[in-house]
């Protein structure tokens, strides 16, 4: 019950903020608040003396615990805070979502704690409690990439402390999250990819993990098949690609990135029958593209890789065929609004919520034919291709 106290001392501010408690207010006894919370007298305690040290309430031997009259004189700043975690600040992805996440808070007077875990699930743990600490009223979050749930966590989660995963979310958790519709982008890269001509399509990505963004981009990628009548062969399917880069941090060793490629390499020469790729992330896809180009293949002539997020990495672009957009600067928007109406209505039904994904296409690749405005079809048709939003290749 390590958490609970936090949030419980969170809630009681919050309604000394508000007026529904105001000065000289007395608070329920220590037992009641124990069965309204559905905790122990220990861990009410807890969340009393935060307060108390806060200068929220006082309390008086004999008499119960009041109201302290210098809270009513305006709301404490850390009761309009909103902790913002992500795996990385540095680079263009966590940027948009929290750009989004800002534009929806700061006009209600909202605040934003913001912090990186690096990756990590322990320091993870760690900023959610910071965050609790300080007061804040619920968490946008991008759950660290790891091969189990933090159950700090799933801890707040199973409490209803208002909390929205942004980007990505525990699948098997039924928490509120916001994120891109990675299923219909990858049924539109790939049906795009065979309305080219293209029928053996390799997929190459880094292992899952608590990703439902990729296996849902996976799922997507099977379907797609299956609607263009290929089979699902598992020999084209390479998703143990060992790379401890990311596409939101700021790391670009050479030798890690040399490593890469020649995995990709690998892959390539042992399925020489591939002519194209969809790669989960645009990092791996720059990837692909010089490691086809040493297997004999040509990237800007016969061979398409599309990459995934639409992400700026710094490296040119000109070997790609397109990129799945996913609109982050809105995931973090539509996160931000989601978790301010479940503060307004914490018995609600948590909000889980796809936003539109849109394939861009940057130049044709395949057997020769250039797509035309009677073969374009929109967004998530049964065939899976895409409307290109640029209007051309």
């Amino acid at each position: 019950m390590a958490l609970r106290y936090m949030e419980i001392r969170n809630r009681i501010a919050a309604q000394i903020d508000d007026g529904t408690l105001g000065t000289g207010a007395q608070l329920d006894p220590e037992t009641r608040l124990a069965e309204v919370y559905e905790v122990s007298r220990p861990t009410v305690r807890q969340a009393l003396d935060l307060l108390e040290r806060d200068g929220y309430i006082t309390r008086t031997q004999g008499r119960g615990t009041f109201v302290s009259e210098r809270v009513d004189a305006g709301p404490a700043v850390a009761t309009r805070l909103i902790g913002f975690i992500a795996p990385s600040l540095a680079r263009p992805f966590a940027g948009q979502l929290l750009a989004g996440a800002e534009s929806a808070l700061t006009t209600g007077g909202w605040s934003l704690s913001v912090s990186a875990t690096g990756d990590s699930v322990a320091r993870e743990a760690e900023l959610v409690e910071q965050a609790l600490r300080s007061g804040s009223r619920g968490l946008i979050i991008q759950p660290t990439s790891s091969r189990y749930y933090n159950p700090v966590l799933v801890r707040l989660v199973a409490d209803r402390f208002p909390i929205v995963m942004v980007a990505r979310h525990y699948e098997h958790v039924n928490t509120a999250y916001v994120e891109g519709d990675n299923h219909s982008g990858a049924m539109q890269a790939v049906g795009y990819l065979t309305s080219r001509g293209h029928a053996s399509i390799a997929v190459i990505s880094k292992p899952f993990g608590i990703k439902s963004s990729m296996r849902q981009r996976m799922r997507g990628y099977q379907e797609a098949l299956g609607h263009a009548g290929l089979p699902y062969r598992p020999e084209l399917v390479f998703t143990d690609l060992s790379d401890p880069r990311s596409v939101y941090s700021s790391a670009f060793d050479e030798s890690i990135r040399e490593s890469v490629v020649a995995q990709i390499e690998g892959f390539l020469r042992a399925q020489s029958s591939v002519t194209a790729v969809l790669a989960f992330n645009d990092l791996i896809a720059n990837d692909t593209a010089i490691a086809a180009r040493r297997t004999g293949r040509d990237p800007q002539r016969d061979f398409a890789i599309i990459g995934f997020d639409d992400v700026d990495v710094g490296l040119p672009r000109e070997d790609l065929a397109g990129s799945v957009h996913v609109p982050v600067h809105e995931i973090g928007r539509t996160g931000a609004v989601a978790l301010l109406n479940r503060l307004e209505e914490p018995a609600a039904d948590p909000a889980q919520v796809l936003l539109p994904t849109t394939l861009i296409v940057r130049k044709d690749r395949g057997d020769g034919r250039v797509p035309t405005q009677e073969n374009s079809r929109p967004d998530g048709d049964p065939d899976g291709s895409p409307r290109n939003p640029k209007g051309g290749v």
